[in-house]
């Protein structure tokens, strides 16, 4: 089948086979023997110390909560006094509206049949597991539903 494929499909480039990999032909050639190393390229090659290095010098503050922004010092206080007539405008001095008396309504009153559906459900639910039911009884009377 291999050779079907060689046929089939054939590669520019031969191909060695090395335990995990493929490589090219050209990949395996040995490379040309490499100059002798400068006085730079061994200094490149020397452990660093860490005191001299910039690592050393960095703060784990700085990799938690980043640079320090730039800002006046009363800003805090700005921000907080702000909050602060925001929160007594909106909690005390503004007068209801009809959105708010809107907002105030049970779901029972906007949704017509709601609380006598769900008060049937709880009662079946309450029957089925032994539970007592005089409550639900009670208000589905008050809402004019038999039982």
């Amino acid at each position: 089948m291999l050779l079907r494929l060689s046929r089939i499909l054939p590669t520019r480039k031969p191909f060695n086979i090395v335990p995990g990999r493929l490589l090219s032909a050209e990949a395996t050639k040995t490379k040309k023997p490499r100059k002798k190393a400068s006085k730079h390229d061994q200094q490149e090659d020397m452990a660093v110390k860490y005191t001299e290095s910039q690592a050393g010098l960095w703060a784990a503050e700085q990799s938690r909560t980043g640079p320090k922004a730039a800002g006046v010092w009363y800003q805090p206080y700005v921000i907080v006094a702000s909050l602060v007539v925001f929160m007594l405008y909106f909690c005390v001095i503004r007068e209801e509206n009809d959105i708010d008396l809107e907002l105030q309504k049970s779901l029972y009153d906007r949704i017509e049949g709601l609380e006598e559906t769900q008060l049937r459900i709880s009662r079946t639910y309450n029957l089925e597991n032994g539970l007592d039911v005089k409550d639900i009884d009670a208000r589905l009377r008050e809402l004019g539903a038999k039982i």
